[in-house]
């Protein structure tokens, strides 16, 4: 009955305990203290839902069965059998019984987190459909490899990350200040927008970042050239996490990292992802009175050329990949027999083609859009990290003191 959570002072009555994860159960029953307590969970942190599912594939759902025990101590105790994470980690390692201990485990672990949404007055978030499927599937012999391993258990973890993302932000979002009304929340980082309307406490709230440490900027750049890209999104992604969640649709690193990693959508979500970033930074810029050191438009043209890129890329490879398809078709080896000096022709053939391909590449359309685009990003990375550094030293210099002078008070 321990868990991270402390149990209540008021625990509920043997039938209320018996019936207060079923959704048929009335909420008003409950009183304002035992609401409050039980709304108590520690679930602060989110994890990307892409990187969890490639772990449980990796440690063949080793890592899904410790990750998610552990978040059994981060609920609050609501009723007596609840589990904690030594026990629900430990007993799905015993042989056979662990058999028993599957329905227990994901069942305990979704009740409890969708009661913590029924508490916010919000539906369910856990299909209980999709967890009963997961885990009668994961007893059977060769179905619970090919169906629930594989298929089901991706699914099933996914949407527990995602509701415990969204009661991860619902923590940091809840603001100890005044919220924004309808009008200054979709008006807040437009340049237009009159800060004046904000009182001392939120503009104190809104400017609490947490950007503690620098980095070189011409690091960032040159790690964005040599891993194509992919250490920007990762290294930038971590950016909104440390940023104050002002609007309701601010969004934290897992979300970030999560949607760029869905095919087709991600054109969009660069968007998202980049000017939302610039926005942000530049609105804790705007709350000391300082000029906004993120260019939006930059960003958009970077974007924009960045999305034509992409779309010649998609266009040129098609006729190539059918033409290779038709090539492997009628190509038949002469001999299976290995001849290194067949081997060396090759490989000297090939070196001299592609050197031969560089002049064609460098003038083909995909290059085009992809040097200016390198050219844009790379003024746009190196405008973000100089203004995430200046706020750095803004932070280790006495933050809050500076806008609480601009308040006039």
């Amino acid at each position: 009955m321990t868990t991270g959570v402390p149990f209540m002072d008021e625990p509920l009555r043997l039938e209320q305990q018996r019936l207060v994860y079923r959704l048929q159960f009335d909420l008003s029953q409950l009183t304002e203290t035992q609401r409050k307590k039980f709304a108590g969970h520690s679930l602060i942190s989110q994890f990307s839902i892409a990187i969890l599912i490639s772990l449980h594939y990796l440690t063949f759902g080793v890592f899904t069965v410790i990750y998610f025990g552990l978040k059994f101590s981060k609920l609050p105790v609501v009723r007596n059998n609840d589990l904690a994470a030594g026990k629900a980690i430990g007993f799905s390692f015993i042989p056979f019984f662990n058999a028993y201990w599957l329905f227990r485990f994901w069942f305990s672990l979704v009740d409890r987190i969708n009661f913590q949404f029924r508490l916010m007055g919000q539906r369910w978030a856990i299909s209980e459909g999709l967890t009963g499927a997961t885990v009668i599937t994961g007893v059977i012999p060769y179905i619970n490899l090919l169906i629930s391993y594989l298929i089901l258990f991706p699914l099933l973890i996914g949407q527990i990350q995602n509701a415990i993302n969204k009661l991860a932000m619902a923590k940091q979002a809840a603001p100890a200040w005044e919220p924004l009304s309808p009008d200054q929340e979709g008006s807040i980082y437009s340049l237009s927008f009159d800060l004046s309307q904000l009182s001392e406490e939120q503009r104190l709230g809104f400017s609490k970042h947490s950007f503690i440490s620098g980095f070189s900027t011409a690091i960032v750049i040159v790690l964005h050239i040599l891993t194509f890209g992919t250490f920007t999104y990762i290294y930038f992604a971590l950016k909104h996490s440390k940023l104050p969640f002002i609007k309701k649709d601010d969004f934290g690193w897992a979300k970030a990292i999560d949607f760029l990693s869905i095919p087709f959508l991600n054109f969009y979500w660069m968007f998202k992802f980049w000017l939302r970033l610039a926005d942000r930074i530049n609105f804790q810029f705007r709350l000391r009175s300082k000029g906004v050191p993120i260019s939006r438009g930059l960003a958009i043209s970077a974007l924009i050329v960045n999305l034509l890129s992409a779309i010649v890329n998609i266009a040129v490879s098609i006729p190539k990949m059918t033409s290779s398809l038709a090539y492997s078709q009628d190509y038949a080896l002469p001999s299976m027999e290995p001849n290194l000096s067949d081997v060396g022709n090759l490989i000297i053939s090939q070196y001299k083609e592609m050197f031969h391909s560089i002049p064609q590449y460098i003038i083909s359309p995909n290059m085009l859009y992809s040097i200016p685009y390198l050219v844009l990003i790379s003024i746009v990375i190196w405008q973000i990290q100089r203004a995430t550094n200046k706020l750095t030293k803004i932070y280790s210099s006495g933050t809050y003191k500076l806008v609480k002078e601009h308040c006039g008070h």
